[in-house]
C-alpha cells in the first residue's frame, strides 16, 4: 500500500500525487466518467497537473479543499478520486465529489467503502457537522450509494442544469454524524 492516509474495507485513500495527473486527465475526458459531472470543456494534463499542484501545495490547517487517490486494497488499483471541497471551518461543512473512473470498479462498492471512510474523516477527525453532495437526478446510482452511507435528500432543484440539450434537475443530498453513524453500523 503506498502512503495510505485512511483504510478501509476494500480500498485506501491516499494523498494526490502528480503522477497521477494523467489518469484524472483520461477520466475526466472519458464521456461515460463525465456524464453526471460539472465539466463541459476538454482538459488537458497542465490544466489537471496545476488544480494537483494547487491542493497538494496548501500548508494551511485549514484547506478549503482536502482530495484523495481512491485504491482498491487487493491488488492496489488506481480506480479513482473522492474528496471534501469547499470546507467552511466556521460552519463545520463541506461537500463531496467523487469519480469512480475505472469502468470496471464502478457498481462494487468501492466507492460506498470509500465515501464511508472518508465520511469518518470528515465528522470524527475534522469535526464536521454537514457533509452535502449534488447529483443530477438521473444519477441514481450516485443518489443511491449516497443515500446507503447516511445521506438524506435536502431538495430537489428544478431544471437546475443544462447537459446533453435538455434541462436536468440536481438532488441536493446532507449527511450528520448521526446518519453516517447508523449507516457505518449497519
Amino acid at each position: 500500500m503506498p502512503n495510505p492516509f485512511l483504510v478501509g474495507k476494500k480500498v485506501i485513500l491516499r494523498p494526490v500525487t502528480l503522477s497521477d495527473v494523467p489518469l484524472f486527465t483520461r477520466w475526466i475526458n472519458d464521456p461515460v466518467t463525465r456524464k453526471y459531472l460539472l465539466t463541459h470543456a476538454p482538459l488537458s494534463d497542465i490544466g489537471e497537473k496545476a488544480w494537483v499542484e494547487k491542493i497538494g501545495s496548501t500548508s494551511s490547517s485549514s484547506p478549503s479543499d482536502i482530495v484523495f487517490v481512491i485504491e482498491t486494497k487487493r491488488g492496489g488499483h488506481t480506480i479513482g478520486n473522492m474528496g471534501l471541497h469547499a470546507i467552511s471551518w466556521v460552519h463545520r461543512k463541506a461537500k463531496t465529489g467523487s469519480i469512480i473512473g475505472e469502468e470496471k470498479f464502478r457498481g462494487k462498492g468501492y466507492a460506498m467503502d470509500a465515501k464511508m471512510i472518508l465520511l469518518q474523516y470528515a465528522f470524527e477527525t475534522l469535526g464536521m457537522h454537514k457533509i452535502i453532495s449534488h447529483a443530477y437526478t438521473e444519477n441514481t446510482a450516485s443518489i443511491e450509494y449516497s443515500k446507503r452511507c447516511g445521506y438524506k435528500v435536502e431538495a430537489i432543484l428544478k431544471e437546475e442544469l443544462f447537459r446533453e440539450s435538455k434541462w436536468m434537475d440536481e438532488a441536493v443530498l446532507s449527511c450528520f454524524y448521526e446518519d453516517w453513524k447508523k449507516a457505518y453500523a449497519d
